[in-house]
């Protein structure tokens, strides 16, 4: 059996997701006062959704990019907004597979 990554939790940002063990983060806090938005590259595993929801629970409007590479591993890149959905963030799927396909022929010649 495979371990499988838990579903983000549906928690509306405030001051219990603080009382229940994260510790306030003045980084974070002022990208929260200055209205910022975080953007982080994600996979929609585990790392990528506890990143996520920590940024979301502090109250930082966090919007996610996955790289669409054409990546062997991944059988639909549609998957990772999937995955990231129930963290309550926006993910945007950047393609890139001319970018990589011309970057190999560059480092090939």
């Amino acid at each position: 059996s495979s371990l499988q990554s838990p579903p983000c939790a549906h928690r509306a940002p405030d001051s219990a997701a603080m009382a229940n063990g994260l510790k306030e983060s003045a980084i974070l806090k002022s990208y929260v006062d200055n209205g910022d938005v975080v953007g982080i590259c994600v996979s929609g595993g585990l790392d990528s959704k506890t990143v996520a929801l920590r940024l979301r629970l502090a109250g930082v409007k966090v919007l996610c990019f996955t790289a669409d590479i054409a990546q062997p591993d991944e059988d639909d890149i549609n998957d990772v907004v999937t995955k990231m959905a129930p963290c309550g963030v926006e993910t945007v799927i950047v393609d890139l597979k001319d970018d990589i396909a011309e970057g190999a022929f560059e480092a090939v010649a």
